[in-house]
C-alpha cells in the first residue's frame, strides 16, 4: 500500500471478472488508478506482475506524480497529501483486513509531513531520495524512512 506500479496505461482487467458496483470512486480523488487497484487488492482480486512488458508512457516532472527518480519540495509537499488522503479514504470507504497496514501509513504520512518542517530534515530527504542512484515505482518517494533524514 505503501507504492503502485498499476496504472491506467500499463495494466488490464478483466471487467468480466469484477463487479463495478464495489468501486465507489470519492469526487475529489486525485490517483484514480492507484484507487482502483488499491481496491481490488483490498476486495481480495489477484494481479500478476509480468516482468518483460513493455509501456511508452510520458513521465514527466509536471505529471500529478512528477518524475520517478527525483522529487521537489512542492511535490513531496503534494505527495504527502496525496498519500493522507489515500489511505483517510480507504479506512473510509473499504474497512478491510488491511486496516492495520492502511493505518500504518496513514499515521507516518503524518508523521513525515511533522518532520519535513524542519528544512534540515526536509533538504537531507529530498537531497537522500534525488541522489540519482534509486529507481521508485509511483509514491514510493514519499514515504518515512528514517534514513532519507539524516545525512
Amino acid at each position: 500500500m505503501d507504492k503502485n506500479f498499476c496504472g491506467l496505461s500499463n495494466t488490464s482487467i478483466n471487467l468480466k471478472s469484477i463487479c463495478l458496483n464495489i468501486l465507489k470512486i470519492p469526487p475529489k480523488l486525485i490517483a484514480v488508478d492507484w484507487w482502483i487497484f488499491s481496491i481490488l487488492v483490498i476486495k481480495g482480486y489477484r494481479g500478476y506482475f509480468i516482468h518483460d512488458a513493455y509501456t511508452f508512457y510520458r513521465q514527466h516532472m509536471s505529471n500529478t506524480v512528477g518524475g520517478l527518480n527525483s522529487i521537489s519540495e512542492k511535490q513531496l509537499i503534494m505527495g504527502i497529501q496525496l498519500k493522507k488522503e489515500h489511505y483517510k479514504l480507504l479506512l473510509e470507504y473499504y474497512p478491510s483486513k488491511y486496516n492495520d497496514i492502511i493505518k500504518m501509513e496513514y499515521r507516518n504520512m503524518i508523521k513525515l509531513d511533522e518532520m519535513i518542517l524542519n528544512k534540515k530534515i526536509l533538504v537531507n530527504y529530498l537531497s537522500n531520495v534525488n541522489d540519482g542512484n534509486k529507481e521508485f515505482l509511483w509514491w514510493e518517494n514519499i514515504k518515512l524512512n528514517e534514513r532519507w533524514m539524516q545525512k
